[in-house]
């Protein structure tokens, strides 16, 4: 079991124009480790005929089925450390993308390390003016009391489930936190640094059953191994594998209640009355759209206006297909397709998209806002009823499709949350201001 080396080191590389090239270098030791431990588990699968010996079994093993243990070792390794590392990286490193990182070689160095090369889209031209003495005039709620007595009540109702929520166990529709690690034959964990933390909500239905039965009616702390074929399929596409994977539940959001509490932290919220005129942000409607939409968008547009964002146009085709895929499963799509000028209102929401983003990460940098798990847990929180759901502009792509039986890595969140926390701090210092 390796303890205390480095896994990986990562590096800025060349850069052409608008295209930056990372890399996230991998230590040959590690990579010798994975493949004796893929060797060591694919022997109980395959019989090397005239080998009696277990030791020569898995030598030959290893050697004949080489390049398929290696391509299967950059797999595990990617899913289990660099992604998450390189998302890290960028943000230590305040490097300012557009869009995704995009995995473009995996290549075996002469000293046998193994080496992530990914592109990433670079601004133009992102230099930001001044925001924090801007005039934002507000849009204002409608005064309808029933709109009180309906933030009042969904208030009061959460409240009280909180109050008689008791069970502390993973039950359905909760958000559970783990981590987890490829575990030896005696339970422990392989390798210390190859250890990944994620999100997964236990939904309803057929696809969430494998993940029921490994999650509910654990309780937070709880460390356990499976060998569920669930997990075997998210981290080994190449292979059949059955590997006992380690886990430890780090967080339960339970689905019983809404947390008030946690609706005050995100939003910097101290009193009863505060809370309350939050709440009717995402009560008070006009035209289909909630306050809280009405608020973003134009303050949004505002700050749009008043800096001069050059986007890649390469980001902005890709954005664009991103939003056409994702539009393509909407019930609505044939409506929507013989627009006169679908295709242009779909370029132009890409490149506001894409701005918005940019400017989000710059100012997030420029202010030194970081993201950590309490604050996941908190934008999280706020997914738990379809009304507080409205509350969040940048919303993963997983939240935005309802598509959650799969295992979200916490630094792919943290992407969309840090901008959504950059977007409530430009909020809360204009209403202060």
């Amino acid at each position: 079991m390796i303890k205390d080396t480095i896994i990986s080191t990562f590096n800025t590389e060349d850069r052409l124009n608008n295209v930056q090239f990372l890399s996230i270098t991998t230590s040959a030791q590690i990579i010798d480790q994975l493949i004796e431990y893929i060797a060591n588990h694919q022997s109980k699968f395959i019989t090397a005929k005239g080998l009696k010996n277990s030791k020569a079994s898995i030598a030959y093993i290893k050697d004949r089925f080489k390049e398929s243990f290696l391509a299967h070792a950059k797999e595990l390794l990617f899913k289990l450390h660099v992604m998450s590392n390189l998302y890290k990286s960028i943000h230590a490193n305040k490097i300012l993308i557009s869009g995704n990182p995009r995995l473009t070689n995996i290549t075996r160095l002469p000293n046998q390390d193994v080496k992530f090369t990914f592109e990433v889209t670079c601004p133009i031209n992102a230099e930001i003016e001044e925001w924090k003495y801007m005039i934002f005039k507000f849009p204002q709620r409608k005064f309808y009391k029933d709109l009180d007595k309906q933030a009042e009540l969904f208030a009061k109702v959460e409240a009280e489930n909180e109050q008689k929520y008791i069970s502390n166990q993973i039950e359905l529709n909760d958000w559970v936190c783990f981590d987890i690690w490829l575990a030896t034959d005696d339970n422990q964990l392989f390798i210390k640094q190859l250890r990944e933390n994620f999100w997964l909500k236990i939904g309803l239905g057929e696809a969430y059953l494998p993940f029921q039965e490994i999650f509910l009616g654990k309780n937070k702390g709880a460390e356990f191994t499976t060998n569920n074929l669930c997990f075997q399929e998210y981290f080994s596409e190449s292979i059949d594998t059955k590997y006992s994977f380690g886990i430890k539940i780090v967080e339960i959001l339970p689905n019983a209640f809404f947390s008030l509490t946690q609706l005050q932290d995100h939003f910097k919220i101290k009193t009863k009355k505060k809370t309350h005129q939050k709440l009717i942000e995402v009560f008070s409607y006009r035209n289909d759209i909630s306050l809280r939409r009405t608020i973003v968008e134009d303050l949004l547009s505002l700050l749009l206006r008043k800096q001069y964002l050059s986007v890649p146009q390469s980001q902005v085709l890709r954005h664009q297909q991103y939003l056409l895929d994702e539009l393509q499963n909407n019930a609505d799509y044939p409506v929507y397709k013989v627009e006169k000028n679908f295709d242009t209102y779909l370029k132009q929401l890409a490149e506001k998209q894409v701005r918005e983003f940019i400017l989000m990460d710059q100012i997030a940098y420029k202010e030194n806002i970081g993201c950590n798990h309490d604050d996941v847990t908190l934008y999280l929180n706020l997914t738990r009823r379809p009304r507080t759901k409205e509350f969040i502009y940048f919303q993963h792509p997983a939240l935005k499709a309802n598509s959650l039986e799969y295992p979200i890595s916490t630094q792919e969140i943290s992407q969309s949350c840090l901008r959504e926390k950059t977007l409530n701090h430009i909020i809360h210092h204009l209403e202060n201001y």
